[in-house]
């Protein structure tokens, strides 16, 4: 990967598919890191800044459209936002329009499709 080391914040609150990301971006040449929640993933874009988003739709307790209204409250900018969801086509897309998503992943979505969305989402340079 040319330019800087491109940062992504990984909301999910599956630790199996997080991991998973989370080895599969690293080895990409991503910088990443983890929340699990909308509060958490909060705390992590106020902290520093990140060049995306990836962001499932189930989190449990909170649901990923919660991410835009609670960000806009903080007085948070959001880099773009890429939506990951196994919901359904109508669902996924809905939500991500909701959210202003740069683009959406239904899950399960191969590396390749990941990587390429990332680097139009957050292009090196």
């Amino acid at each position: 990967m040319e330019g800087r080391t491109r940062r992504i914040l990984i909301i999910d609150d599956d630790l199996l598919i997080t991991s998973t990301l989370l080895a599969t971006l690293t080895h990409h040449g991503y910088r990443c890191e983890w929340a699990a929640n909308i509060e958490a993933s909060l705390d992590c874009l106020a902290d520093r800044p990140f060049d995306a988003i990836l962001l499932d739709l189930d989190l449990g307790n909170d649901h990923g459209t919660m991410l835009r209204p609670a960000a806009d409250s903080a007085g948070i900018a959001l880099p773009p936002i890429v939506v990951t969801s196994g919901a359904s086509d109508v669902e996924r897309h809905a939500s991500a329009k909701q959210l202003n998503a740069f683009s959406v992943l239904a899950k399960p979505f191969t590396t390749d499709e990941l990587i390429d969305t990332l680097r139009r989402a957050a292009p090196a340079g």
